[in-house]
């Protein structure tokens, strides 16, 4: 009995939600458990953190536990969803801060934190189509191959760019270099269907 092969393209996005389940909506709820456990009872629970102590009142357990854990997360939660910073962008054209704009009940990490990973979706699903192609599940057509070219010529140059900044400006970024390997590496399988392509011809 055969057991049938779940495609890239469904599960790259999968793992990467799942990702974030395990880091934001789980830790959040963590988080929230602690304070709970830590109150004993009590309207308040006092924090802290080297030489600052906070108090987070029992109604504020909620949203202190959403703030503090995606905030923790947010570079991790970047780095894995880049592609994510181009949506974002786009649909915060009409605002007077383009890629900058969040909810101001929010932090801007926070606010990245809950909607990068599914601003990303699209893009985990076109790099899981790339694999797909290569192991020969499916068949690419040109505009996919050309999209994904692009798109990895996108992030091969801004690795290059990197490498060619100035030490400060690569100590400020460094923090995104994981990103941009990955992505330059997920985008790359799409051009490489060009040279399977010619193989197997």
């Amino acid at each position: 009995m055969s057991i049938p092969r779940i495609s890239f393209s469904l599960l790259l996005p999968i793992v990467e939600l799942a990702l974030w389940a395990v880091l934001v909506p789980t830790g959040a709820g963590l988080t929230y458990y602690r304070l709970y456990r830590a109150a004993r009872g009590s309207q308040g629970v006092r924090i802290h953190s080297g030489q600052f102590e906070l108090t987070v009142p029992r109604g504020g357990w909620v949203g202190f536990a959403l703030a503090s854990v995606p905030a923790c997360r947010s570079r991790t939660i970047i780095v894995v969803n880049l592609p994510g910073l181009v949506a974002d962008v786009v649909l915060s054209l009409p605002t007077a801060q383009p890629g900058r704009w969040h909810p101001s009940a929010m932090s801007l990490d926070t606010w990245r934190s809950f909607t990068f990973p599914f601003y990303c979706l699209p893009a985990w699903w076109f790099a899981g189509c790339g694999l797909d192609g290569l192991l020969g599940r499916r068949r690419l057509n040109r505009v996919m191959l050309w999209t994904g070219s692009a798109f990895c010529l996108m992030y091969v140059s801004a690795l290059i760019g990197y490498f060619m900044s100035a030490p400060a400006d690569e100590a400020d970024l460094r923090w995104l270099l994981p990103g941009l390997w990955l992505w330059a590496i997920l985008f790359g399988v799409l051009p490489l269907n060009w040279l399977r392509r010619r193989v197997a011809a």
